[in-house]
């Protein structure tokens, strides 16, 4: 009876040790697979935040991500959430992830993350400088032209033309020549056979001149 008792009890003690490790591993086993990250680094764009939730149960888990108070998604998912969040690259950051798991606070996390600004804004360009504009005044040239008209004058005779219908007189003296001096050298050769010509001309004009006053008297 009493080894009875003993067995009873025993096997009564397995039983409650089996459902409590049963128990347990059913509370350790999602726990193990649970997958919470979160992380920021500097990217081509800027500053990136990145969240990786996996493995949670099957309720309305809730998640809220901030960049310091400014809440950049606040929402509600089952079992897995991703996001990522791309920041400005001049400024640094401050990020805040609030995680709710309501059929399990110990997942329950506030996580906070910092980044330092990923690049240095240029610094400002200087002021533009004044345009300074110097007219330079061209110097005024002043050309005066003076034109003189010299008028030509020409003397006429005012007397009247006299015509007179006496013959011209002729000269039939003789003209001496010169003296020997004046002959010689170059232009006595020259000046002989002038002289001769001009007496021969004479003659005959004094010929014709005399002539035609005879044929006239008759």
């Amino acid at each position: 009876m009493e080894f009875a008792r003993l067995a009873r009890t025993a096997l009564g003690l397995a039983v409650v040790a089996t459902t409590a490790a049963v128990a347990c591993l059913a509370t350790a086993a999602p726990a193990s697979a649970v997958t919470a990250d979160v992380t920021a680094a500097c990217g081509a764009d800027g500053a990136v935040l990145s969240v990786v939730l996996r493995g949670y149960g099957r309720v309305k888990n809730t998640v809220k991500v901030q960049d310091g108070t400014f809440v950049l998604e606040s929402r509600e998912f089952s079992q897995e959430y991703l996001g990522t969040f791309p920041r400005p690259a001049d400024v640094p950051h401050t990020f805040l992830v609030t995680f709710r798991a309501p059929d399990n606070v110990r997942l329950s996390f506030v996580r906070e993350v910092k980044t330092a600004a990923c690049a240095t804004p240029p610094p400002p360009s200087p002021p533009p400088a004044p345009v300074t504009t110097t007219t330079a005044a061209s110097p005024t040239t002043t050309t005066t032209t003076t034109t003189t008209t010299t008028a030509s004058s020409s003397t006429a005779s005012s007397g009247p033309e006299s015509t007179s219908s006496t013959p011209p007189t002729t000269n039939t003296g003789i003209i001496p020549l010169g003296s020997k001096s004046d002959l010689s050298g170059p232009s006595a050769s020259v000046a002989i056979p002038l002289l001769l010509g001009l007496c021969l001309v004479s003659a005959v004009v004094v010929i014709l001149f005399t002539g035609r006053r005879r044929r006239r008297a008759d």
